[in-house]
């Protein structure tokens, strides 16, 4: 099962894709938690990653509208 989850780290908020899975050897289950974007502190759209756009891209799913988070013009 797959769903989107909200995560805020220091001033800003990302969102992760998050699979859940059965761990046979631990007999429990687990999450793996994907990044797909970043929210626009001024704005709090998202701002979604290459891999994440060629992923719906992959699927068929429309992609018009949805913004790329550019890694380059970011603050160090």
């Amino acid at each position: 099962m797959t769903s989107i989850t909200k995560q805020t780290v220091g001033k800003y908020t990302y969102l992760y894709e998050s699979k859940s899975y059965w761990n046979q050897k631990k007999k429990r289950p687990e999450n793996k938690k994907t990044i797909i974007a970043k929210l626009d502190p001024l704005t709090n759209q998202p701002h979604y990653t290459q891999q994440y756009l060629n992923q719906l891209t992959q699927t068929d799913q429309p992609t018009n509208g949805l913004k790329l988070w550019d890694k380059t013009q970011e603050k160090k």
